[in-house]
This record gives C-alpha cells, sequence and structure tokens, in this order.
C-alpha cells in the first residue's frame, strides 16, 4: 500500500508506541487520586504541559481532550455559553466540529468574507467590533489553503475579542504563531502520536466551569485522562517540531516532483497552501472515481475530510474550487513520503487520465 492520506491520519510512531507501553505501566495511577501515585501521574501530565509550553512559548492552560473535535466544542461553549444570542465570526471553511458545537447556540453566524483564496479584510473591519467570537483555522484540512492567522489576531487584540483557532493541520508542520489567539486545538493522531489524544490550549482568563457536574479539565469534562498518551502526544510533539525545517523543505519537494509530473489532465489551486496538503482537480473525471482507480492499484488518497465522511460540507470550498468540486480529490503528505511513492502515484493518475480519454469516440469513429 502506498499511503498518502496523512491529512487524515498518521501512523503511531514506534518510538511513541514504545514509550507509551513503558509510561502506561510506570504511571498507571488516576492523576486526580490524592495518593501519592496520583500525584506521581500529576507530575507527568505538568511535565507534558511544559513540553507544549517550550513549542508554543505563550501564557496558556491545557485542557486534555481525545482530539481537537472534542476541543473546538469545549472552546466554543467556554465562549458562549453565557450568551443569550451569540454572533460568530466564523470562516466558511470550518472543520465540521466547529458547525456541530455552534449549532445547539442559534448563533448569528456571519461567515468570513473569502476572495480570491484569503479573507477580505476590508469587509472584516465593519462587522467585527459586533461579534462575541472570531473562529478561523490555521490550515484548511481539504485543500491546505493557509488562512491569515497573525493578521485576524491582530485586529482581534485590537478590538478585545476572543479568537479561537484549529491548527490541526499545522501543529508539527508548519510555524504557528499563537500570539493574539485566544485558544487553540489540535490532535496527536495528525503527527504520529496516538489516536483519542488532543489538547485545547486556551488563555486561564477565559476558563470556567460548563456544568457543576464536571470535576475534571477546570471544569470542562469528566472522565478519567490517560495521562500517558497525552505525555507521549506533547512528546512527540516536541520532537516533531525540532525537525519541522527539514521536514518542511523535503515535503515542499515531493510536491514540486508531483506536479511537474502530471499530465494536463490535472490542475491545482494557485493560493498560499500548505505543501503537506495538495488539492487535485481532474479536468474530467470525478474525484470519487479517481480516488477507488487509486484505491484498487493500492494508493490511499481522499476527496474530503475523514470527519466528514468524505463528504465536502464546506460551501467556501466551492468557491475555491471555482465550480469544479465533483472533480477535486486530496493528496496529503508525510516526511514518510518517498520519491518513487510520489512516481508511482504520478504514473497512476495519468495512466487513468488516459485510458479515459482514449475511450472517448472521435470524429472518424462516429
Amino acid at each position: 500500500m502506498i499511503y498518502l492520506d496523512y491529512a487524515a491520519t498518521t501512523p503511531c510512531s514506534q518510538e511513541n508506541m514504545t514509550l507509551y507501553s513503558k509510561l502506561s505501566r510506570d504511571f498507571y495511577y488516576n492523576h486526580e487520586s490524592l495518593h501519592a501515585g496520583g500525584d506521581y501521574t500529576k507530575s507527568l501530565r505538568e511535565h507534558g504541559e511544559n513540553q507544549l509550553d517550550e513549542v508554543f512559548t505563550d501564557n496558556f492552560t491545557t485542557i486534555v481532550t481525545t482530539s481537537a473535535s472534542e476541543g473546538n466544542r469545549i472552546a466554543i461553549d467556554l465562549y458562549l455559553q453565557d450568551k443569550p444570542h451569540p454572533s460568530v465570526l466564523v470562516s466558511p471553511l470550518e472543520h465540521p466540529s466547529v458547525f456541530a458545537a455552534l449549532e445547539r447556540y442559534e448563533a448569528a453566524l456571519i461567515m468570513l468574507p473569502i476572495l480570491n483564496g484569503t479573507v477580505d479584510f476590508s469587509q472584516v473591519e465593519a462587522v467585527i467590533q459586533d461579534v462575541d467570537l472570531v473562529i478561523m483555522q490555521h490550515t484548511h484540512s481539504e485543500t491546505g489553503l493557509l488562512m491569515p492567522v497573525e493578521k485576524m489576531a491582530e485586529l482581534c487584540l485590537l478590538h478585545d475579542i476572543p479568537f479561537h483557532c484549529d491548527i490541526v493541520q499545522a501543529a508539527a508542520k508548519l510555524p504557528v504563531n499563537t500570539r493574539g489567539l485566544s485558544s487553540y486545538t489540535f490532535s496527536g493522531h495528525k503527527f504520529y502520536a496516538l489516536k483519542g489524544t488532543g489538547a485545547l490550549r486556551i488563555r486561564r482568563d477565559y476558563l470556567q466551569p460548563l456544568n457543576p457536574y464536571f470535576h475534571h479539565e477546570y471544569g470542562t469534562k469528566n472522565g478519567t485522562l490517560d495521562v500517558p498518551a497525552f505525555a507521549v502526544m506533547a512528546y512527540g510533539l516536541k520532537e516533531m517540531n525540532s525537525q519541522l525545517d527539514v521536514h518542511l523543505t523535503y515535503v515542499s519537494q515531493l510536491k514540486e516532483q508531483l506536479l511537474a509530473a502530471l499530465n494536463t489532465h490535472y490542475t491545482t489551486l494557485d493560493y498560499a497552501m500548505s505543501p503537506y496538503i495538495i488539492p487535485l482537480i481532474s479536468n474530467q473525471l470525478e474525484g470519487q472515481y479517481i480516488m477507488q482507480r487509486l484505491s484498487q492499484r493500492g494508493i490511499l488518497i481522499s476527496t474530503g475530510t475523514a470527519c466528514g465522511h468524505g463528504i465536502i460540507h464546506s460551501t467556501g470550498l466551492e468557491s475555491l474550487l471555482k465550480g469544479s468540486i465533483n472533480q477535486y480529490f486530496r493528496v496529503s503528505l508525510s516526511h514518510l513520503t518517498t520519491a518513487e511513492e510520489i512516481a508511482q502515484l504520478a504514473q497512476a493518475l495519468n495512466t487513468i487520465s488516459e485510458e479515459y480519454h482514449d475511450t472517448i469516440p472521435t470524429t472518424a469513429d462516429c
């Protein structure tokens, strides 16, 4: 199998798996217990938080979550639960978990205007002073589009408005500046840690109990934490971040290799993009068809976020793809991807398109 769907999930590294096995044997106590075992495990959790502080170098409190999706929900609840009629400025390109969390508030959603692959700030400044929360992800999971997070953060600081950012597709892959953010989320399984681990990092000013019966994570949830898994995630993030520049250069070369090898039946988007995610558009074939044909050849790609069962939910994506949403598919890369795998993908894609065009009747045939 050639795996090229790393934006959906990554394999847990052998180093992280070995570390998890060891920590699970040594730190199996409930970190909320009041005895020495609880204190022992709590120290591991604090060590993990310290490692996250080293990576992001800013003053945030960590809430351990099972995923970024859970973190997005907790963050939105913290910001909006006391707002009777909240107004939220949100990107139309957000992950489905964000819109799922917003649905319960019947919030007055103001969609960020996306123009030519970025935010039209001339329209944002006219409405931002009237909103309770701004939500915009760092890197779009379906296309790799890079959003202007730093510029939005400066605007939110100016107007004293909380700004939540999903950095799932950027953590351990791209430089992330957290200045001006009120909170951000990420998931460990996106950078070779374990599934079921994530974090919400939030400014302490916004922390408050969400439910009188919630007794964990500052009153935001219940359930015994898998502290060893969290510690592995923090360790894995720090290790991956130390190789960020090397991996970024390598993956950028792989992207260039693929785009150079494809025939004229495929195009991509010409915006500021993460090299880890390559949105491709076929000029005639549907993305689902291409995905299935590649899968038959043992090459695994996708046609949308796995959290949406491969269905594209983003209305903003339709404008980005300029009417070619059915012909869209996604290739997502890793530092584990090889040049040979990219060559095989390009050859397979070119063959699929050429076989299709060879079956189209010509004038002479008619």
